[in-house]
């Protein structure tokens, strides 16, 4: 993405909007059924980078988003001595009629943050939705919003602990609705054993109408979410630290896709080492504070 800022020491992220936050594991809705994905079939996806605007201001449908800014207080450690008391950054607001229906801010960087916004018929049709990007390195927030008939937030990345500096739109069943992609970001760097972007899980989320807003559904498109899986994984087992990290990097996408037992006979199988169950103890415990493994599990 050509608005991304180079990588710094500080990250900080706070996650202030004034709008409804996404509640997962509030939402009741049907449990779906696995849809099969053809290995002829072509996955065309998109970066919703691409739908962009170049300006600070957009109008829609008697809308008006615009792209504002403001200086905030730089809470650096101490010895960042150098770094300065305040920092220039950008959010957006959502007015009608003069009125400001939403603010979405407060994903923040040491040295600023990338934030932009946009249109594109996420639901299909003609009528657009909204796409608001607040990106920092290796982090961000993104929200999608719906205009018409009312304003309302279908999609908040806040609630499910995904989302770095993208989102992918694809429409993996052919229904004219599209569904989205983010990373979610549970297991980077967890407990010393992951590193980089090794343990990120690509995480499917579709509209469902019932719920008016997308919803997990990896467990749907388990084809997809296992892309790239190796059936028979080689694992290095030279100490713990390094099978522990070949083997949940195996287990965690089997687990989003809906495969648990799966993920858990290969563990019980391959992880053969004197803290297997301690380890195990704590992936569950992780899992069991996921809001997207809350719901796929419900």
């Amino acid at each position: 993405m050509s608005r991304l800022f180079p990588l710094f020491l500080l990250v900080i992220v706070a996650p202030g909007c004034a709008v409804e936050r996404a509640s997962p594991q509030s939402v009741t809705a049907p449990v779906p059924q696995p849809t099969a994905i053809s290995e002829k079939t072509e996955i065309r996806s998109q970066a919703v980078s691409d739908f962009f605007e170049d300006g600070d201001r957009l109008s829609y449908q008697g809308y008006e988003v615009v792209k504002l800014k403001k200086k905030v207080k730089n809470d650096y450690p101490p010895e960042m001595k150098s770094a300065p008391d305040m920092i220039d950054v950008s959010y957006t607001v959502l007015k009608k009629s003069g009125r400001v229906l939403a603010q979405f801010d407060g994903v923040i960087h040491t040295m600023g943050n990338s934030n932009d916004f946009g249109l594109f018929a996420f639901l299909g049709g003609e009528t657009k939705q909204l796409i608001v990007a607040q990106v920092i390195p290796r982090n961000g927030r993104h929200w999608i919003v719906g205009l018409s008939p009312d304003f309302r937030v279908i999609y908040d990345s806040a609630g499910y602990n995904v989302g770095r500096e993208e989102m992918t739109v694809l429409d993996l069943d052919n229904d004219g609705v599209y569904e989205i992609t983010q990373e979610l970001t549970t297991f980077v760097f967890w407990k010393g054993i992951t590193r980089g972007a090794t343990h990120l899980v690509d995480i499917v989320f579709k509209y469902d109408e019932k719920a008016k807003r997308y919803l997990p559904a990896s467990h749907v498109f388990p084809e997809y979410t296992l892309k790239g899986v190796k059936d028979k994984p080689v694992l290095d087992r030279r100490d713990e630290l390094t099978l522990a990290f070949d083997v949940m990097r195996f287990m965690l996408p089997y687990i989003y896709a809906g495969k648990r037992t799966e993920a858990w006979e290969f563990y019980d199988r391959e992880y053969t080492m004197p803290d297997k169950a301690e380890l195990k103890n704590k992936i569950v415990a992780e899992l069991e504070d996921d809001a997207v493994y809350r719901f796929i599990y419900r």
